[in-house]
């Protein structure tokens, strides 16, 4: 996700932590109330959440068993901090090597 917004600290000119504390101050994730926000909600939900399909299971052989497993690694655990990668990491994340 993109986000502009003033007054927000620059990537190579602030901390790390300013950074991440600012995104603390300012960010949230969850999945809004269906009751209360059903448009909100279903927009989550069908553009924020990987549902999965045949183009991202691969199969993996485990002893004499094959399990269809993700390719993007979801489900994923909560992370209880927030965390920012580096610009190499992003970089090598897109393509290995």
């Amino acid at each position: 996700m993109k986000c502009w917004t003033e007054k927000a600290p620059l990537y190579g000119k602030n901390t790390d932590n300013e950074i991440l504390e600012f995104i603390d101050q300012h960010i949230t994730c969850s999945i809004p109330d269906p009751y209360k926000s059903p448009e909100l909600y279903d927009l989550v939900m069908k553009y924020q959440v990987h549902t999965c399909t045949a183009s991202c299971m691969r199969p993996i052989f485990l002893k004499n068993n094959m399990i269809h497993k993700c390719r993007y690694g979801f489900p994923r655990e909560p992370s209880n901090k927030t965390t920012m990668n580096t610009l190499e990491e992003t970089v090598l994340s897109r393509k290995k090597g």
